[in-house]
């Protein structure tokens, strides 16, 4: 009866992996034996070394099961990995629970592909395998390193089930012996799950919004300048890029000298940092595409300072970001932006890799520009003195509990790393893997110099730490940087010079997806109709989801798509796939045809809802459009360089300097020219500082921005104005410091926000309306810091949220309202648990960073693909 037991798993187990089904079969077994337990039940023993190994106690198999079902926490839980089968007793216990809900799975883990096939011999293993809420799975150890995440099938896997709820457990006995490979394998897949939980939060959970955003982008490119323009705009220019580690706070006063010598980039929040000591860094760079990102730059005071971003960064962020913006060609996810970019003719020759935060995108760009070196200032990747952000961040005085609470979260379940000192830090998985990233850019660019100026925090490994004061006294060279960037920018804007409107590019984008939708429905009902041939074959499942491909490859929505989603289609129909592969082993006739329904519609569904979440966040986008190009023909004339003034040093082909040097400083009047020479900005300097008055202008003449300076600090009335002549923004200085009324305008005149600021801090009123003209937030600060109410609106004067502080800018209150003028229940704020692991994390993430890079996959986070 064993070999016929054993042929018939062996059957069914190559339904689900036929390469494994066939080292299973060959595996050697002469060292493996039935005993039996103290209680006469059967126990699986391997003899080793001459000694016997025992997969189950002897003292009572089913008794250490039973102990281990009481023992694990199952509340809120619908997956269980488990290291090691033996003779399936856990199984028996767990499966009481199991069966309960038919959405719970059981994955058993197995590299012992010996004890498998003495399962396989025991009429208990077919009844594992006929379960379809239980998959076994093995995998291979080299070098001691476990590397379950290499297997393809491990990936179909984890996208399957990237939904779950999980917990980590074993065999008793494999825990026992087996407890450095037990560690390994929990971070692994602690890694590989998180990893697959992004990717389908991008893709599938968030699609409609990351859509929305997407497109909302799309549709204000013709006011954008393309990157293209800067790539190679800064050769040999240093670059400093500014995170928001609390350690940045002990550099803080060396950044305003440094921003003549380097270009000052400032990354997520570390913008913020920089804004709360009163500096504007040269550009801030948005990629995140999730609600707290507009929080941040709500926050910060950056209100006319250029932002480079790619298509995913938040609408609603966006719309406070009202400097200059400059695009990056191709997001890679949720889906890929090419097809749009192409239409519209913005082609750019580098395709940046964004890594998975702000600090890795801003690394890429100033690579992408030629800055050398490139030195990070305040990328602790820790909780310096148990803090995540330094304590002069304004405190949010909108958007919802979570997002107000945000920065005082604090991972529940932190690690502990060695600092670049040697010392014990505490970090989380998150800053070990943007860490990771950095090492692989730094080994992968062995011809940039890239420096650690961060004192304290986690080891990068590859890159040097050095003192940023020490590495400024080594830089003399001082650049019209702001003068330069705005050059470049300009001489890259895009309107007037595509070759589709992003309006009509956006339409027929639509008009594709509403193709799809309609015959995807067609097709659903022929496929029901027609199912009959070649149900038998074992092939049928992989010819007819090859047939799908091929039926809709040729509509622009589903090539771009398959693209970005195969994997999570594969994973979607995965178990549908298993179990009709399983029918047709027991050659079940009825049970094949269902199965095959089964799977097709799993199918359909997939794609359906992909295309109808997709198409909702399009229509979002479109319904909020209101962009409008603020560019009419211009009656301005540029003013034209002289050769008589002296010779133009080439910056790019499209941008050329002239400068002059007194003693080593930047002394009198500093001007970038167009290609045609006309000028698009003049600054004057005296003894390295500006002074005086500072001229950007548009390509059409008209002016960009009238700024003016006293002894390299901002003084007085600033003013900045659309390509049409209408006011953008204006803004008053003191000393360096925002004084007075802030006041930005939308294109035509119509207010965006309002703020009042007394010695750099908010004082007075902030206020904020749509561009429809609808007040949307209002709040009264003081000292900086919120006080008595603030109030945001849906649109038409109904009201949102209020919340209520104190004099010393505690929140006391706060409330939210449907639109119906219904008070909801206020929610309490939950983080997002992880699941606690040790060290044994740091060689898990490098193998999974080695396989994403060879399949060119994307990490979590701000969710881009490595910028290898």
């Amino acid at each position: 009866m064993g070999q016929e037991v054993l042929l018939e798993c062996l059957k069914l187990y190559a339904a689900y992996d036929e390469e494994a089904a066939k080292r299973i079969r060959d595996a050697e077994v002469t060292d493996y034996e039935i005993y039996p337990t103290h209680l006469g039940e059967d126990n699986l023993a391997r003899r080793h070394r001459g000694k016997d190994f025992f997969f189950h106690s002897q003292d009572g198999a089913r008794k250490e099961a039973k102990r281990w079902v009481q023992n694990i926490k199952t509340e809120d839980v619908d997956l269980i990995y488990i290291y090691g089968i033996g003779l399936g007793y856990y199984y028996d216990e767990i499966k009481g629970w199991l069966h309960k809900d038919p959405t719970r799975f059981v994955v058993f883990l197995e590299s012992d592909y010996s004890a498998l096939n003495m399962l396989f011999n025991t009429p208990k293993g077919l009844e594992i395998l006929k379960d379809n809420q239980v998959v076994i799975q093995t995998f291979s150890i080299e070098n001691f390193k476990v590397v379950i995440s290499l297997d393809p099938r491990c990936y179909l896997l984890f996208s399957a089930l990237h939904d779950k709820s999980i917990i980590l457990s074993s065999l008793k006995s494999y825990s026992e012996v087996r407890e450095s490979l037990l560690l390994g394998i929990k971070s692994q897949i602690y890694i590989s799950t998180s990893w697959h939980r992004n990717v389908c939060s991008d893709k599938l959970t968030y699609l409609k919004d990351i859509t929305r955003n997407i497109i909302s982008n799309i549709l204000k490119l013709e006011n954008e300048s393309s990157f293209e323009a800067l790539i190679g705009g800064f050769k040999d220019v240093p670059a400093i890029i500014t995170g928001a580690g609390p350690s940045v706070v002990n550099d803080i006063h060396l950044f305003d000298e440094a921003k003549k010598r380097c270009l000052l980039i400032g990354s997520g929040t570390g913008t913020n940092v920089l804004n709360s000591h009163g500096i504007l860094p040269h550009f801030f760079v948005g990629i995140d595409p999730t609600s707290s990102q507009e929080s941040r730059i709500r926050m910060n005071n950056s209100y006319m300072v250029p932002c480079f971003h790619k298509a995913r960064f938040s609408a609603d962020a966006s719309r406070f970001a009202t400097g200059e913006k400059v695009y990056l060609n191709h997001c890679t996810s949720p889906f890929s932006t090419r097809w749009f970019e192409d239409a519209i003719g913005i082609r750019q020759s580098l395709e940046l890799e964004a890594g998975i935060s702000s600090t890795t995108f801003a690394i890429a760009i100033a690579h992408a520009m030629g800055c050398n070196p490139i030195i990070l200032s305040g990328l602790d990747l820790a909780y310096t003195d148990n803090k995540r952000y330094p304590e002069v961040l304004r405190p949010i005085s909108h958007g919802s509990k979570a997002v107000q609470d945000e920065l005082l979260i604090k991972s529940k379940t932190p690690l502990i790393d060695k600092g670049y000192e040697g010392q014990e830090v505490i970090t989380k998985i998150d800053w070990l893997v943007e860490g990771k990233l950095i090492s692989h850019f730094k080994s992968n660019h062995p011809e940039v110099t890239l420096y650690n100026a961060t004192r304290g925090g986690l080891l990068i490994e590859q890159v040097a730490n050095v003192s940023l004061g020490e590495f400024l006294k080594t830089r003399s060279k001082e650049y019209d940087i702001e003068g330069r960037l705005h050059a470049l920018i300009e001489s890259g804007a895009i309107r007037g010079s595509s070759t589709m409107m992003p309006l009509q590019a956006v339409l027929e984008w639509k008009r594709f997806v509403e193709e799809f939708l309609e015959a995807i429905q067609t097709e659903r009902v022929f496929f029901k109709e027609t199912l009959s041939d070649g149900l038998e074959s074992r092939r049928f499942g992989e010819a007819m989801q090859s047939g799908f491909v091929t039926k809709f490859k040729s509509n622009p929505f589903f090539e771009t798509f398959l693209e970005s989603h195969e994997e999570l289609m594969n994973g979607a129909v995965f178990f549908k796939k298993v179990n009709l592969q399983k029918a047709q082993a027991k050659q079940d006739t009825d049970f094949i045809r269902q199965a095959a329904e089964d799977f097709a519609e799993a199918l359909f569904a997939f794609w359906e809802n992909v295309a109808r979440e997709h198409l909702q966040g399009i229509e979002e986008a479109l319904s909020e459009n209101t962009e409008t190009s603020s560019a009419i023909e211009s009656d301005a004339r540029p003013v034209i360089f002289s050769e008589e003034s002296g010779s133009l040093k080439e910056i790019t082909p499209a941008v050329f300097e002239y400068s002059q040097e007194k003693e080593g400083f930047l002394e009198g009047r500093s001007c970038f020219f167009s290609e045609k020479r006309q000028l698009l900005s003049s600054s004057w300097y005296s003894r390295g500082n500006l002074e005086g008055a500072q001229e950007f202008f548009y390509r059409s003449g008209r002016l960009f921005a009238k700024r003016n300076f006293v002894n390299g600090r901002l003084e007085g009335e600033q003013s900045y104005f659309f390509d049409d002549g209408s006011k953008r923004a204006e803004m008053f200085y003191k000393e360096g410091k925002l004084d007075g009324d802030v006041i930005i305008y939308y294109p035509r005149g119509r207010l965006n926000r309002f703020l009042q600021f007394k010695e750099g801090k908010l004082s007075g009123t902030e206020r904020f309306w749509s561009a429809r003209g609808d007040l949307l937030f209002s709040a009264t600060y003081k000292d900086g810091k919120p006080c008595g109410e603030a109030l945001e609106y849906y649109r038409h004067d109904k009201l949102l949220r209020r919340t209520v502080f104190d004099d010393f800018g505690k929140r006391i209150l706060i409330e939210e309202f449907s639109e119906n003028g219904q008070l909801l229940k206020e929610g309490e704020l939950t983080p997002s648990e992880e699941v606690a692991m040790p060290l044994a994390a740091q060689d898990a993430i490098e193998n999974y960073l080695n396989e994403m890079e060879r399949l060119h996959y994307a990490f979590g986070g701000e969710r881009e693909r490595h910028f290898f």
